[in-house]
């Protein structure tokens, strides 16, 4: 995320962002990383959530702007 703005960053940037957490299966064979790109997902679609709708006072009725929309959490694999 090159020092970009926050209003200008696009799905695209967000993802890149997500898929740097990914580690090689030879490292990370019980891909633990998923848990940090999920728990990074959760905080990001919160942030993006209240950058675009400020003034709604109840979390859970904000809109997802479309720089989140379609960034989903990742299944465990156990």
């Amino acid at each position: 995320m090159d020092n970009k703005c926050f209003r200008l960053m696009t799905k695209q940037d967000l993802l890149d962002y997500l898929n740097s957490l990914r580690g090689p299966a030879s490292e990370d064979p019980t891909c633990k990383w998923i848990g940090s790109y999920n728990g990074r997902q959760m905080i990001l679609l919160k942030f993006f959530r209240w950058l675009y709708d400020p003034n709604e006072p109840n979390a859970k009725a904000r809109l997802t702007p479309p720089c989140m929309q379609g960034v989903k959490k990742l299944p465990r694999q156990e």
